[in-house]
């Protein structure tokens, strides 16, 4: 008997088709269009607040729906809500991505922000629309699982009271990295991992899983971080000189 039972292989010459996880075996849900269908849900639902045609697409990609193929033993009933789940924090994730501290503190942003806005379907004034988007989107998971939403809302709360990490100390790299690792949103993204796949883990055995793990967070830092250096430099050069940058790349360069 298989131990995988909602699954399937991705075929070899479908993986050198996408050009991407070529060594690696990959693979894919067998009901996909449940993560189609919950992405295209969660568009809708944060259309009643933004209006107009959102055409945010983030985790429908040329390689198929991104919580179909990291998540492809996800219970079929649960697959469509943490798709929509996922596309809400690409989507923060973005805005964030591609707007300075300073804009963040306006309704509009700068001309280029905008622009990303409108090619992805939003309003230019999408960023001022925050509490609105928050308050939609919770009664969007409440609507679907009240308990995740419940632990949602607390982990909201407890990211939103952590101490600011521009004022604590990160002098070397392995003490940025235990604060980057805090930063990010991975135990945010196991969470729903383990809640679309049913699983119950304990204390030891998220222990265990853990050290993995770990060894992972830090490859997806590092990249992140290397990646992003120019535009925090940048970022950094318009403000305060005392202002640190929270990378990497200019922790090691000190």
């Amino acid at each position: 008997m298989s131990r995988y039972q909602f699954s399937e292989a991705v075929t070899k010459a479908e993986l050198e088709r996408w050009g991407i996880f070529t060594t690696l075996g990959v693979r894919n849900h067998k009901q996909e269009h449940l993560a189609h269908q919950g992405s295209q849900e969660f568009m809708n639902d944060m259309a009643t607040v933004l209006g107009g045609n959102v055409r945010w697409k983030a985790c429908s990609q040329i390689a198929g729906h991104l919580m179909a193929l990291s998540v492809p033993e996800c219970l079929p009933d649960r697959l469509g809500l943490i798709s929509g789940i996922t596309d809400m924090t690409f989507l923060i994730d973005d805005i964030f991505e591609n707007t300075t501290d300073s804009q963040r503190g306006t309704l509009e942003g700068s001309e280029e922000f905008q622009s990303v806005l409108e090619r992805k379907g939003l309003p230019r004034n999408a960023l001022g629309m925050f509490p609105q988007l928050k308050d939609q989107f919770m009664e969007y998971v409440t609507a679907r699982d009240p308990s995740l939403a419940s632990w949602m809302s607390q982990e909201v709360k407890r990211v939103a009271t952590a101490p600011p990490r521009d004022r604590m100390n990160y002098d070397t790299i392995e003490s940025y990295m235990e604060l980057r690792l805090q930063d990010v949103a991975m135990k945010w993204y196991y969470e729903l991992c383990a809640y679309g796949m049913g699983l119950e883990l304990n204390e030891t055995e998220k222990e265990q899983a853990s050290r993995p793990a770990r060894a992972m967070e830090k490859a997806i830092i590092y990249t992140n971080d290397f990646y992003s250096w120019a535009k925090e430099k940048a970022e950094q050069a318009s403000v305060a000189a005392s202002k640190d940058m929270f990378n990497a790349v200019a922790i090691l360069m000190k």
